[in-house]
């Protein structure tokens, strides 16, 4: 038989339902951000007529063609099938002709995918930091995170209170970076962006800063004893550092026109998919234990602190070549007002303007961890060349400033207490700490679902810092269960029939600054779907005889 999947290129459809573009020999899936969609086919109606067709079936595969399972069937003259996706991700689609006599069509074993579809609920995770890097100057951060994301179509721009027009600011389709806009005239300088994925879902964020004109940036002409802390503690005692950083708000809805610079009460959070949580029903399901393992991370030494009250303890600070622990993951920073790091080692890239005839001498950092009430000369650039490269002893929030001193000795002076750092840097090295806990099967009419459960803590947790997976072998491949989504502890699986009664299980959890703990299970886990039945088959007396 002959199929043909048409072309649809119509919106939403009746019913919550979304027609999805098919066809004949998909090369790559077609994104959709509905877990509800149609698939409408077409066929030969002379061939249907032949085979005495009863009906069509719809097979689809969430493993990319290895297992196939049986999802739906419909009359020839149905013209389409209603499809609810269980979860987000890549689902391939094949149909069967069945005929007269129960055969199908095509007979062959193996299935070739005819659709493919990547469903995609979740927006892009966008994180936009806007901060002063000295007078008449802002430096914008950004980062986008997003399996799906389409790069083309990520746009940023900003606009000063005194302009009416927006000014784009070139990004080069890049997810992460930073730029410095130039505002010599100064002023409260406002930015804005979006960003998009493949399945269309948006994320909008916003920011603003003060910025100070670049005719206040006269030096002054004081310089300090570098024996002595550079600020002292003329505000009072350093803070204590919870550990706790503040999110960026969630970007308001596009209004018209749109004042940046009003004051506008924060819009309450939400879940990424817009809506509320589900809580459980008055009937709870019935569950039982499966054992599983419970893993966690080494405990860490406890935080030192960098800075010293007493001159006798300025901080002896290495200094040495930056070596990546990259765990495979890009670090997600900036976040809020911080930069994030996973390494104790880092660069910090700067850029030399305003360079005049005699050069530059030296180029010098100045580290803070009180928020700019005590300053401390950290050390030279030996090279003049950027990034400046440093080392901290602990987790922990640092601030930085850089001065640069040319070659006629010019220089500005040195940061003075209750100045603010140029940038902050949140780094943290240590992974969440997780703990799996037994895997429970539901009874009776809810023996597919399987519950699994988690603890999960840490400082600097990410919006989205859970995902759960499934394998037949300890070393995979690894099948998502769930993308990234929200720390709440539990997740109900409904297990379908292609999945194996053995299987590992795997729970990945992040933090912002990009550290990873992975937890599977040391044993494969039974997942027993069937149902056991009996018959009778015969009745027998006592003595052996049976009865008639």
């Amino acid at each position: 038989m002959r199929f043909l999947l048409l072309l649809f290129t119509t919106g939403l459809a009746c019913a919550g339902f979304s027609s999805v573009l098919a066809a004949p020999i998909p090369t790559g899936p077609i994104h959709t951000a509905n877990s509800r969609f149609r698939i409408p086919f077409r066929f030969d109606a002379a061939e249907m007529r032949r085979l005495g067709a009863r009906e069509i079936r719809l097979f689809v595969s969430e493993d990319r063609g290895r297992t196939w399972k049986h999802a739906q069937s419909v009359a020839p003259n149905a013209g389409r099938f209603d499809h609810q996706a269980p979860h987000d991700g890549e689902f391939w689609f094949s149909v069967r002709t069945v005929d007269a006599r129960g055969k199908l069509h095509p007979a062959q074993a193996t299935m070739t995918a005819g659709l493919k579809v990547a469903v995609d609920t979740t927006e892009p995770l966008f994180n936009l930091a806007f901060e002063q890097d000295g007078p008449g100057r802002a430096l914008l951060h950004w980062s986008v995170s997003d399996l799906n994301l389409d790069h083309s179509k990520l746009e940023i721009e900003y606009i000063r209170a005194t302009d009416t027009r927006w000014q784009r600011v070139d990004v080069a389709s890049q997810p992460t970076g930073q730029k410095t806009i130039s505002i010599p005239q100064g002023g409260r300088v406002a930015v804005r962006g979006s960003a998009v994925d493949q399945a269309s879902n948006v994320a909008r964020a916003q920011a603003q800063v003060q910025i100070a004109p670049a005719r206040d940036a006269a030096p002054s002409p004081n310089v300090p004893d570098f024996s002595q802390p550079v600020a002292t503690d003329t505000l009072g005692r350093g803070m204590s550092l919870s550990g706790q950083f503040p999110s960026p708000a969630p970007a308001a809805g596009p209004t018209s026109p749109w004042n940046p610079f009003a004051r506008t009460p924060s819009a309450p959070r939400s879940t990424a998919s817009g809506r509320t949580p589900k809580t459980a029903s008055h009937e709870t399901p019935r569950f039982r234990d499966l054992p599983l393992a419970v893993v966690s991370p080494q405990p860490q030494p406890a935080q030192q602190s960098l800075i010293s009250d007493t001159p006798a303890g300025r901080p002896k600070i290495a200094r040495g070549r930056y070596v990546s622990r990259s765990n495979g993951l890009d670090p997600i920073a900036p976040t809020g007002r911080y930069r994030a790091v996973n390494a104790h080692k880092f660069h910090i890239a700067y850029k030399l303007d305003e360079v005049g005839p005699s050069g530059v001498s030296v180029v010098e950092m100045f580290i803070t961890q009180d928020e700019g009430k005590r300053w401390w000369k950290y050390g030279t650039d030996t090279d003049r060349q950027s990034p400046f490269e440093i080392q901290v002893p602990a987790d922990g929030v640092y601030g930085f400033s850089l001065r640069v001193r040319s070659g006629a000795g010019i220089s500005e002076a040195p940061p003075q207490p209750g100045e603010p750092p140029e940038i902050r840097t949140l780094v943290d090295a240590t992974p969440p700490k997780v703990e799996l806990l037994p895997l429970q099967q539901g009874q009776g009419p809810t023996s597919n679902n399987v519950r699994i459960r988690w603890r999960a803590s840490d400082d600097n947790l990410i919006d989205k810092p859970v995902a759960l997976f499934y394998a037949v072998k300890i070393d995979g491949p690894w099948i998502p269960i769930t993308g990234w989504t929200e720390n709440v502890g539990a997740h109900i699986w409904s297990v379908g029939p292609a999945v194996p009664a053995q299987i590992f299980v795997r729970l990945s959890v992040r933090d912002i600054a990009g550290n990873v703990t992975q937890v599977e299970t040391p044993q494969p886990v039974i997942v027993d779907l069937s149902r056991p039945s009996a018959r009778i088959v015969d009745v027998e007396a006592d003595n052996g005889r049976p009865q008639r």
